[in-house]
């Protein structure tokens, strides 16, 4: 009885038999699901494709961008990187473009075959502390070595199994020097040795006074002469000489025909004119020519730091300090005499607040014509106020600057492009607009001027010891 009670409560439930209908629903569910997967799969290659195509279209506009920024490095764009008689060493790339990818694609370069050379400075007078020196000009095939000597008897001693090239740096002695260079190759043509003549430049370093004795019939017996400091006679020569500034070889429009030939007077590779570098390449001045800070956000208008006493330009700084003082007011010049050469503010103070925040730097002449304070103005984006000399007008192209005959003309173009600089941020105040003072525009020159000088010089100085180490043909 209980069972019959629960089976008429609650009927049992007979087994559910597969239902054949709903097995080809199942397999249509399953090809939906593969579809659903090739689709995805398909979607994801394509997306993929997009993917990788929007990668190299933007690696693209990178080179491009790359190939515009070296493209703009220099004035230099259409000038010939070697001018030299062997057409193997020419190419239509300009210098800066050339040093820009030579960093960028270096790998060939650490392979590349390299030549020796000696850098011999003499110590008695070349101050190699302190001068600057021809190292930062030379090309990557070259590998150096600096050494001293005291005598040319001492150099004689320590090159005497050395017949690959030198550059001697010096200051006075260039007579017996001269004469060592002359013996050095005489000495090997009669030996039987198989090396080349060796041969032997002069970097002629810190020669102010321009020291007739020390030039005329010197500079014959070296291989090639650069010097600093610039001069020119009444007849456009240096001492009978043509004197080029370095850099004008290949970036100038009036170029020396080089080698030289047998008739005219000179080294064989020219006599080059190296302009003064800054003191102390300090690292302050080791940041890109478009990063100096803007004129008219600078609160001075004007600043000189440095002796007031200099023997051979007393009379130009006290007449500077005569034509500044007169209009004091208006000019509103920091102007601080030291004591010594190179002393007061350390060399953070003097580039980071004496130059880089005055829009203006003073530049008269220090104890020769030439001074350092000329190029660390340039690289700092001051912009140069001096009195004009002949070596501002040498390199291959003219000094960016406010230059003037005297003081007086100096100050008073001073004036004229603060004055200017006023009347265009009021203007673009009042406009909202974005126009460029003349005198920021000499700023971004002066630093551009100096980067391109650079390229230029070592773009000459590869085709010089090419024609000296014997490497160019035809």
């Amino acid at each position: 009885e209980p069972t019959m009670m629960a089976s008429s409560s609650r009927p049992m439930v007979q087994p559910q038999q597969p239902n054949k209908t709903q097995r080809p629903k199942r397999k249509h569910s399953a090809d939906l699901s593969l579809f659903t997967r090739f689709l995805l799969v398909l979607l994801g290659a394509t997306l993929s494709i997009i993917w990788y195509m929007i990668a190299m279209a933007e690696m693209a506009t990178t080179q491009q961008h790359r190939a515009s920024f070296f493209n703009q490095a220099s004035d230099c764009s259409t000038k010939s990187y070697y001018r030299g008689p062997s057409k193997s060493y020419t190419t239509n790339n300009n210098p800066s473009r050339k040093q820009l990818l030579r960093q960028v694609h270096s790998t060939d370069e650490l392979m590349q075959p390299y030549h020796l050379l000696t850098i011999a400075i003499d110590s008695r007078h070349s101050c190699p502390d302190l001068c600057t020196f021809v190292h930062p000009l030379l090309p990557s095939w070259v590998r150096y070595r600096q050494l001293h000597f005291n005598s040319e008897v001492d150099l004689a001693e320590i090159l005497k199994d050395d017949h690959g090239h030198v550059i001697v740096v010096a200051r006075t002695n260039i007579v017996n020097i001269a004469n060592w260079a002359v013996a050095r190759r005489t000495n090997h043509t009669n030996t039987t040795s198989s090396d080349g003549v060796p041969t032997t430049g002069l970097f002629h370093n810190a020669d102010e006074r321009f020291h007739k004795g020390e030039i005329v019939d010197v500079y014959d017996k070296f291989d090639y002469v650069l010097r600093q400091y610039y001069q020119r006679d009444e007849d456009g020569k240096f001492h009978g000489y043509t004197l080029h500034a370095l850099g004008n070889y290949t970036c100038g429009t009036k170029q020396q025909s080089l080698p030289l030939s047998e008739t005219e007077s000179g080294p064989r590779w020219g006599i080059h004119y190296v302009p003064l570098n800054a003191h102390t390449v300090d690292v302050q001045l080791l940041h890109h020519a478009t990063s100096n800070y803007p004129t008219s956000l600078r609160p001075t208008n004007c600043s000189f730091i440095g002796r007031a006493d200099v023997k051979r330009s007393k009379h130009e700084r006290e007449n500077m300090k005569i034509a500044v003082e007169e209009h004091g007011a208006e000019l509103n010049c920091t102007v601080t005499y030291t004591g010594a050469f190179a002393t007061g503010n350390s060399k953070f103070e003097y580039f980071n607040y004496d130059i880089s925040q005055a829009k203006i730097g003073l530049s008269p002449r220090g104890s020769a014509i030439e001074t350092h304070r000329l190029t660390e103005l340039l690289r700092m984006g001051s912009v140069p106020a001096i009195v004009a000399e002949d070596y501002l007008f040498a390199t291959f192209k003219s000094v960016p600057g406010i230059i003037a005959e005297d003081w007086p003309g100096v100050v008073q173009s001073m004036k004229k492009y603060l004055a200017e600089e006023r009347e265009v941020l009021a203007a673009n105040q009042i406009g909202a607009g974005t126009n460029m003072s003349k005198l920021e525009m000499l700023s971004r020159e002066g630093t551009k001027f100096y980067r391109d000088l650079e390229a230029c010089m070592m773009a000459d100085m590869d085709f010089i010891l090419k024609g000296a180490f014997g490497l160019l043909s035809g």
